[in-house]
């Protein structure tokens, strides 16, 4: 059995523990974020722009989690109000 697993339990526990942290929910809650890359030794210059998958961020959800693996499939992990919803599609 591959170690690296997780249930819909023990992610929603995590869920509930870590957007408890404002500045955690911020982040996960970006729907975007720019910002430029310096490479001294060659002198380049690049704008990078992170772009978050979860689409429900722009119905008025918080982000928590997206993902996709071989062996699950697409995962979400979402907040809206008082509700964290945990989708592990199998």
């Amino acid at each position: 059995m591959n170690p690296n697993f997780s249930t819909a339990r023990a992610i929603t526990i995590l869920a509930c523990i870590t957007m408890k942290n404002p500045l955690f929910r911020e982040i996960v809650s970006t729907k975007e974020y720019s910002f430029d890359i310096r490479n001294e030794r060659f002198g380049l210059d690049r704008k990078v722009t992170w772009k978050n998958t979860n689409k429900l961020l722009y119905k008025n959800w918080e982000g928590v989690k997206t993902g996709t693996t071989e062996t699950a499939g697409h995962c979400l992990m979402a907040k809206k109000g008082h509700f964290i919803i945990c989708v592990l599609a199998c």
